[in-house]
This record gives structure tokens, sequence and C-alpha cells, in this order.
């Protein structure tokens, strides 16, 4: 059976730790969970049909603005021009097109290499000349984001300072991370993109619970396995979920 490109992954503990889900009756949170499915199906750009959903949903009309209307304010569907969005989803969303597009380009890519060398005398030295433009231009794509991350690095410690004084009232000066922790760091912002890794950050700063009460601790929990909590602090923020620490301090 050929796999969905659609297809998402559903975390039932988050689910079910969710704060502002957990306040939603049952059909208004069975509702969000369609809108979700639509969202991956639709690439987050789901076209509004009330008529179609009210009988899919079994569900008359002007309940079903109240459930959207209550979903915005809780922040968790927003509407954008003339279609709705689910914040939550947006990243993996992204991932997956983006992921797409870029095999797209190596597929075209390939092709126009096997054909121009079949169709040139000289491959070999035509095969030199694209290794040698593929190095240059990795070395010029270092140098600029080894630059850009640079600046990006003093801007998350200062941030992660400020964070921790605004959130747990307490003053700390982390300036340098180690190379392992660096080297995570540096992983995230190219998973994540930087404005995801900020919320991230924030996610983590408003739980209730803590890891442990060293600062390093702490900065090495978000950064854990090149950031394999970043999705559920990611979550946190935008759900205003303050209890997900408590749900993974289990598994660690």
């Amino acid at each position: 059976m050929a796999k969905n490109k659609n297809n998402f992954t559903f975390y039932s503990q988050d689910w079910q730790a969710s704060q502002p889900l957990l306040s939603l009756i049952p059909e208004e949170r069975a509702i969000f969970f369609e809108l979700i499915i639509k969202a991956h199906q639709e690439n987050n750009q789901i076209s509004e049909d009330l008529d179609v959903w009210c009988r899919m949903w079994n569900i008359k009309k002007p309940r079903l603005r109240k459930v959207l209307d209550r979903l915005c304010e809780k922040k968790m569907i927003e509407k954008q021009e003339d279609f709705w969005y689910v914040p939550s989803v947006q990243r993996r969303v992204k991932a997956r097109i983006d992921g797409s597009e870029a095999y797209k380009k190596k597929l075209d890519k390939s092709k126009s290499l096997k054909g121009n060398l079949k169709a040139t005398p000289s491959s070999q030295d035509i095969r030199y000349k694209i290794e040698d433009n593929k190095i240059q231009s990795k070395e010029t794509d270092k140098d600029n984001n080894t630059d850009d991350y640079s600046k990006w690095y003093d801007w998350f410690m200062d941030s992660w300072n400020a964070s921790y004084l605004h959130y747990k009232k307490k003053t700390i000066s982390m300036k340098r991370l180690t190379k392992s922790n660096e080297d995570s760091l540096k992983y995230i912002v190219k998973t994540f993109g930087k404005e995801e890794t900020k919320q991230a950050m924030v996610g983590l700063m408003m739980q209730k619970s803590f890891p442990a009460d060293g600062d390093l601790i702490s900065l090495t929990h978000f950064l854990k396995d090149d950031g394999v909590f970043i999705d559920k602090y990611l979550m946190a923020y935008q759900t205003d979920n303050k209890e997900i620490y408590k749900a993974i301090k289990k598994f660690e």
C-alpha cells in the first residue's frame, strides 16, 4: 500500500494533557481534531464550506459557528483571509512541503545531469566541474550560515537569560554552551527555524514544574537529543499548556 504523504503522528499524551483542550466539551474537541486533519490535507489552508461541514459532522450551522468562534478565542485556529489555519500543525506541514519540493528539485537535477553527461563526449571533465561547483557552493553557504548563526547564538543566550528572569524570577548569566549543546542548538535552529525555536523556549519557561534547579540542567534539557522535546514545548506555547513538562519528566 502506498504511503499517504499527508499522514501525521498523533501524540495522545499531549492531547490529553493540554489544558485548553480539556476546557472544551467533547463536541468542540472533535471538531478541532477534524480541522487538524483538514489542515494536513490542505497544507494548512482550509477552505471554509460550512454546509458540507454541517453534514459531515452532524451539527447545525449556528452551533458550528459558535464552536469555531470558541476555538478562535482559545487561539487554536485562526481565520486568514478566505481560509482557516491551525497554528499548532504549521511546522509539520511546512516541513513536509519543503521536503517534497527539495526531493523534486534533486530528482530534476539528477535527470538533467544524466542527460548532459550522455550527450557530452568529455563527460569526465564535466563531472569534475560539477563537483568543484558543489564544493565552492557549500563553502560559501557555510560561511554565510556561520555568520548568521553566530549572531543568533548571541541572541539565544541573552534571550535565555532574560526569559529565565522573567518566568522563573531568577538571575542567571549563561554565556557559553558545551560543544555538544552548541551542535544541538545548530541542529534545532536549522530544523525548526529561529522563530519556532524562540517560541519553544518560552513554552519550556512557562511550565509550572521545571527541570531541576541547575541553570545548565534546564538548558541541557531543552537541547536534549537535538531537540527531542521542541515539538512539545512549541505546542505548550501555542496552546498555553503549563503542564507538559510534568508528563515529559516521567520518561526522562
